[in-house]
């Protein structure tokens, strides 16, 4: 399992580390894409940190193009998740029911995270996707990979 810490919004460093914190607790590996030279010098000494930059062709396509600059580093199938620097008060204990599943994302009754989710993909696979020119995240967890919601009280959740 490899986790993604989704970073759009170039969230401050503290964000960031309790993001990157939270996955390492489900995962193996955390991916932090981003091309801030302060974030790659605070976490690149970190053994399960990879900080990297965006992949062409995908540069600058938000979510889905960190999704991809992860999977560069990771090209066979792998199980990602993922999580944004916007949710670090996520509980811990939604990752890791979001683990336990495959084709997930976190949900409530009245909102989706498409950004809190689980899935399985390659890297080509996702290219060919991603060539499609369809950057919207929601359809790329709820159609492409056919992700479920996962629904939580949302007191639950943060």
């Amino acid at each position: 399992m490899i986790g993604i810490a989704l970073n759009s919004n170039k969230t401050s460093i503290s964000k960031l580390r309790i993001t990157a914190n939270k996955l390492l607790l489900v995962s193996t590996n955390v991916v932090i894409v981003t091309n801030d030279k302060q974030v790659e010098s605070i976490f690149g000494e970190h053994p399960n940190i990879s900080v990297i930059s965006q992949q062409k062709p995908f540069t600058n396509k938000n979510q889905l193009g960190e999704i991809y600059a992860a999977s560069s580093i990771y090209p066979d199938k792998t199980d990602f998740i993922t999580l944004s620097t916007e949710y670090d008060q996520l509980r811990p204990s939604i990752l890791t029911t979001l683990v336990n599943n495959s084709n997930c994302y976190a949900a409530t009754i009245d909102h989706s995270y498409y950004q809190i989710s689980h899935f399985n993909i390659s890297n080509p696979d996702l290219s060919q996707y991603l060539h499609l020119d369809d950057l919207d995240l929601k359809q790329f967890i709820t159609q492409e990979m056919q992700c479920l919601p996962l629904t939580f009280s949302s007191g639950d959740m943060f």
